[in-house]
């Protein structure tokens, strides 16, 4: 019948396809469960997206995707997905997103690093001299705390919450 057609095969350009069957994440069964290397995939994508992007509801939707697809992706094999790469290609990618014209992203982005709190507390420790994650986040939301935004401010206290409690 008119309309009735198979869904188109996986462009490689999109990445990886998410498994079809089996133990999706712990989750048996399920096979529409998202697939960590594919959750990396769409989060280096959406990464690579952001410079360029001019229009500033796509960046606070950005900054809204990164922390579930990073969460997800790390559930992987870490060495498979560069996790370490992805969590500083994030945390790079959310501290731009502090320093942006619009206060609605520099909102997202403080409630992005909250979301992330686990994330930056249980990461590796830093090489000799580095900055432990959690501490550069702190050092990144303090920044916040005087924003011309109130949003920003509430939401860059509220992620910091987040850390001391998480």
């Amino acid at each position: 019948a008119a309309g009735d057609t198979a869904p188109a095969a996986p462009s490689a350009a999109r990445g990886p396809s998410p498994p079809s069957a089996g133990s999706v994440g712990g989750v048996e069964g399920r096979s529409d469960a998202p697939h960590p290397e594919w959750c990396a995939h769409i989060g280096r994508q959406v990464l690579k997206s952001l410079p360029d992007e001019a229009n500033h509801l796509a960046r606070v939707a950005s900054m809204g995707a990164l922390p579930g697809v990073l969460i997800f992706a790390l559930r992987g094999d870490g060495d498979a997905i560069g996790a370490e790469s992805l969590r500083a290609e994030i945390l790079g990618a959310l501290r731009s997103g502090l320093s942006d014209t619009n206060g609605g992203v520099r909102t997202a982005a403080a409630q992005a690093l909250g979301a992330l709190a686990l994330v930056w507390l249980n990461a590796p420790a830093p090489a000799a001299g580095g900055l432990a994650p959690a501490t550069a986040v702190l050092g990144l939301l303090s920044g916040v705390f005087q924003d011309a935004a109130a949003d920003a401010r509430s939401a860059a206290a509220t992620a910091a919450a987040c850390m001391a409690t998480a």
